[in-house]
């Protein structure tokens, strides 16, 4: 519908104009305790029309209980809708994107955050075509734009920029984001946040 475009394009302009702050070194961090458990479900519940509209299910499942985390709430709401509108735009009619929210610590935080602390973990999954080896160590830099096909409907050209901002958000509050992936199986993109304070 043209509301849901509307908001679709919304969130890009805001994510462009935010990552040129972030280039420029202006990037204000607005930070808040948050209950991220609150900001899978504004994403869920902003972008679960058009998942039906386009015939597809947007789901959610979230681990209990979370502690709050110390975040600029509407930047990691933007991350989030961003990878979501990702998943949303490169999966077949039919298939499903799922949101996961759980607590983190031990070995994966070592690996992408070189702490033990604890920290929450982001996950939006989808049943799309995937993406290739060498296309996935790429996909989060400037301009890099997915070869893979976007299913049905009008062909819709990315800015090849939205990944580029939820990586350089993520860092910016000392997180960690990558994706995982396999050709024919879809693509899981993670964010890893430190809990802080």
């Amino acid at each position: 519908s043209a509301k849901t475009s509307c908001n679709e394009l919304i969130v890009m302009m805001e994510s462009l104009l935010e990552l040129q702050k972030i280039e420029e070194g202006k990037l204000q961090l607005y930070i808040e305790h948050t209950n991220p458990a609150d900001i899978v479900q504004t994403v869920a519940n902003t972008l679960k029309i058009k998942a039906e509209i386009t015939g597809k299910s947007l789901t959610y499942e979230i681990d209990s209980p979370l502690p709050d985390i110390t975040v600029d709430r509407k930047l990691i709401t933007r991350v989030l809708q961003n990878l979501v509108i990702n998943a949303l735009k490169f999966t077949d009619q039919g298939g499903n994107i799922h949101i996961s929210l759980k607590p983190a610590e031990g070995d994966i935080t070592q690996k992408y955050l070189k702490s033990i602390h604890p920290a929450i973990w982001f996950s939006v999954s989808d049943d799309g075509p995937g993406i290739p080896d060498g296309e996935l160590v790429s996909i989060f830099d400037k301009f890099t734009t997915l070869k893979t096909k976007i299913p049905q409907g009008p062909q819709k050209m990315g800015t090849g920029l939205g990944l580029t901002f939820c990586k350089e958000v993520t860092v910016a509050h000392n997180g960690a984001i990558w994706a995982e992936s396999k050709v024919g199986k879809g693509s899981t993109f993670h964010v890893l946040l430190p809990k802080v304070g």
